[in-house]
C-alpha cells in the first residue's frame, strides 16, 4: 500500500509538469501541490510506521496485519479522515450495513471552537460491528482514531455508544 501513495503522488507529479507554467505557478500559489504532497507523505508515514510495528510484533507473535484500520487524513481545511470500508465499498460489496451520521453543528465543542462545519459518519455491519467510517471537519484526523479502534478491535455499537466521547 506504501507504493499506492507514491503512485499517487507521482501521477500528480507528472500531471503538473503537464499543466502551462503559469496556471502551474497558480497551483503552487494555493498550495494545492503541498497539500496534496503533505498528506500524501503522511499516509506513507502512517503505513510505514504501522508496517514496522506490526513487523516487530509478528517476529515474537502470531498477529495478522489488518490494514484496513490505518486511517488515511488528508490535511487540508477542513481536514477529511477515513478508515475501514465506506459506505460505497459496503454497498458495492453486498455487505448488510447501516449508516449513523453526526453533524459537528451538534457538537457544543464544535460550536465553541467556532468550527461547526463537518460531519462524522459510522457504517456498521448487519451485526452492529463498526466496520468503517469518515470524519470531515476540524480535526478529523484526530477524531478518526477513535473510529480506527472501533474498526480494529471490531467493536459493535453498543460497546462505544455508552461511552462519553
Amino acid at each position: 500500500m506504501l507504493s499506492t501513495g507514491f503512485t499517487i503522488f507521482l501521477g500528480v507529479v507528472l500531471i503538473l509538469a503537464k499543466l502551462p507554467r503559469r496556471t502551474m505557478l497558480r497551483v503552487l500559489k494555493h498550495d494545492l501541490l503541498l497539500d496534496v504532497a503533505v498528506s500524501l507523505i503522511t499516509l506513507m508515514i502512517h503505513w510505514a510506521t504501522f508496517s514496522g510495528v506490526m513487523a516487530a510484533n509478528v517476529a515474537g507473535q502470531s498477529r495478522s496485519v489488518e490494514y484496513y484500520a490505518v486511517p488515511n487524513c488528508i490535511f487540508t481545511n477542513p481536514e477529511v479522515a477515513a478508515v475501514g470500508v465506506s459506505e460505497r465499498n459496503a454497498q458495492e460489496s453486498g455487505i448488510d450495513y447501516r449508516v449513523g451520521k453526526f453533524p459537528f453543528v451538534a457538537s457544543g465543542k464544535a460550536v465553541a471552537m467556532g468550527a461547526p462545519e463537518g460531519f462524522v459518519k459510522i457504517i456498521a455491519d448487519g451485526a452492529g460491528r463498526v466496520i468503517g467510517g469518515q470524519v470531515v471537519g476540524a480535526h478529523a484526523s484526530d477524531l478518526i482514531a477513535e473510529i480506527a479502534l472501533a474498526v480494529s478491535r471490531r467493536l459493535k455499537l453498543e460497546d462505544i455508544s455508552e461511552t462519553i466521547h
